[in-house]
């Protein structure tokens, strides 16, 4: 069986269900990273796209979490 360990961050979204920040994959919880994240969760959107297949849907505003503390490390708003 695989280990099970709770991720330091996580990403809350202003209209869906939050999941957590792989720093392996995004880098550090900063402003410039979230504002990449969202763009490319926004062009994963887009005909041809990953999720093209959810239609009128768009990443708007978010945030990363420190999950044991409940401090926000960074922010992008709409």
């Amino acid at each position: 069986m695989g280990r099970s360990y709770t991720p330091k961050y996580r990403i809350e979204f202003d209209n869906s269900t939050p999941f957590s920040w792989d720093s392996k994959s995004y880098g550090r919880p900063t402003i410039v990273n979230l504002r990449k994240f969202r763009d490319s969760m926004n062009d994963s959107f887009l005909p041809g796209g990953a999720n093209e297949h959810i239609k009128g849907w768009k990443v708007m505003g978010c945030k990363v979490v420190n999950q044991f503390t409940g401090e926000t490390v960074c922010e992008v708003e709409r």
